[in-house]
């Protein structure tokens, strides 16, 4: 009998081992798999993270790209320190990205030294002055990151050549940019604990901005040659690679993309301590789920329940992705504060009237739209008044508007609208006086009445150009020519045979 239940003992024992080893064996599986889907999650989101950055660097560097251009043209067209100092300093650019806007003459001296701290000094030595010297083309230049020579701070430069007439070199103009504004945006699309997001300079294989932040020895080092981003580089635009990190050894999966027309690269990296920190509550409840099986001998109702929570897991993963999309692809093409289409909506739809323009039948104007004295709104009442007041303005442009037109907020308090018509260049005109009509009514700011004027430029398409910045100039010129004609008016692009109009 004691030898019975030895037996029997003995076949239960085995039988409670073939069980443990078939549960560990099935958790090391899930887990295994576990891992995977959330891998496969994190390079989704990645990738997501990728495209937005890259959007996001595009229309940062072309906002500061149309503010060079314009302190530039003053500069140029006015041959006056003053007068171009006095521009720079009414433009609304936004301090947490741009920390100033200065000109350096052909020797590198200062001529505008708009920062406070800078008196005097020289740029001769830096890499950016070094090659607007050398290469006479008109080419936007995006320096490594450098220390500040008086702030301390480190920053990278956006910089354009100033030609004389007679083609010779004569100075650049500058604008210091802050690589906290990228890395602050980074720091919100992060998609894990260890994740990494870099802006790296193709040609010097510098960083321009990065979360986390490296040590200060980094921002001067370049990438090897043999680094494995710089050989990928060398031979695609775009795509993945695993590798301990040169700034903090961290070992990561990365996905990188090269921003379009610009000479930089987008670096999005995750860990497997990335992982882990997505796993880690799961693989405590499964042990807890172990122990429960092992113990009520429940191992088909365990297995179910487990299989039934992975499924859940990935359904809320894939319904945090489609939300984390949505969010970005709206952040993409909708201005924040306005609600209006952004740049790249409003490229698009630019496009196509364009096409629409091609087949026959329609037509299109181009307006520019700048608000007068609205500076003096935010010096008077705040920022947060004067964000109020544009939300107010970009509501009353819109409702002017039909709903085949498109309006976008271009920066600050500038407009482009796009007014498809079918017959004369009357029709935008008309169209135009309404948009002013509606700008300028009053508007309540903290119990006092203000009226906010409009200074617009008109240019039809192809008259004045067949591409998006030809018409933007052409309308952009005819803005101004209403600013200096008094301000208050629309003033449509002179015909390139005839004299402008002024309304």
């Amino acid at each position: 009998m004691r030898r019975y239940f030895s037996k029997k003992i003995l076949l239960l024992c085995g039988l409670m081992s073939l069980v443990v080893l078939a549960l560990v064996a099935a958790s090391l599986y899930l887990v295994d798999q576990e891992y995977q889907q959330e891998k496969t999650v994190l390079i989704k989101q990645a990738n997501t993270v990728l495209v937005a950055s890259e959007r996001h660097t595009i229309q940062v560097i072309n906002e500061v790209n149309v503010m060079i251009n314009g302190v530039r043209m003053m500069y140029s067209r006015t041959a006056s320190i003053s007068e171009t100092a006095q521009y720079i300093a009414a433009l609304s650019f936004d301090q947490t990205v741009i920390e100033d806007i200065y000109l350096a003459d052909a020797r590198g001296d200062f001529l505008i030294p708009a920062m406070t701290s800078v008196r005097s000094g020289s740029v001769a030595d830096r890499d950016y002055f070094r090659f607007h010297q050398r290469a006479p083309a008109d080419s936007l230049f995006i320096s490594s990151v450098v220390k500040g020579r008086v702030s301390g701070e480190y920053r990278f430069h956006v910089t354009r050549r100033i030609t004389q007439p007679d083609g010779s070199f004569g100075g650049v103009v500058i604008a210091s940019v802050k690589p906290q504004s990228f890395r602050d945006y980074f720091r919100d699309l992060q998609i894990g604990p260890q994740s990494m997001s870099a802006l790296v300079a193709i040609s010097e294989r510098k960083l321009i901005a990065r979360i986390p932040e490296p040590s200060e020895s980094i921002w001067d080092t370049p990438l090897s040659p043999d680094d494995i981003l710089v050989k990928k580089l060398a031979q695609v635009d775009a795509g993945s690679f695993e590798a301990p990190s040169p700034a903090d050894g961290i070992q990561r999966y990365y996905v990188f993309r090269k921003v379009a027309n610009l000479p930089l690269v987008i670096v999005i990296g995750f860990s497997q301590a990335d992982i882990d920190s997505r796993v880690a509550e799961w693989q405590i409840w499964l042990i807890l789920v172990n122990l429960i099986v092992i113990v009520s001998v429940a191992v088909i109702t365990a297995t179910q329940s487990m299989v039934i929570v992975s499924r859940d897991k990935l359904a809320a993963a894939n319904q945090r992705l489609n939300t984390l999309n949505a969010k970005l692809e709206e952040l993409a093409l909708y201005d924040a504060l306005t609600g209006l289409p952004s740049r790249v909506l409003f490229t698009d739809r630019f496009h196509v009237a364009q096409l629409m323009t091609e087949r026959g039948g329609k037509t299109f104007s181009l307006v520019f739209v700048d608000l007068d004295n609205f500076k003096l709104v935010n010096d008077q009442f705040g920022h947060s008044a004067g964000d109020e007041c544009l939300k107010v303005i970009a509501s009353r442009m819109r409702g002017a508007l039909r709903s085949v037109d498109t309006i976008c907020r271009w920066g600050g308090d500038e407009f482009l609208v796009l007014l498809l018509q079918d017959g004369m260049s009357n029709d935008a005109v008309s169209l135009t006086e309404r948009l002013f009509t509606a700008i300028s009514e009053p508007i309540v700011i903290q119990g006092v009445i203000v009226i906010v004027t409009a200074s617009i430029g008109i240019a039809h398409y192809p008259i004045h150009g067949n591409k998006l910045d030809d018409l933007q100039k052409s309308a952009d010129d005819a803005m101004y020519l209403a600013k200096k004609n008094g301000k208050a008016r629309v003033v449509v692009a002179p015909h390139p045979e005839a004299a402008e109009d002024d309304y």
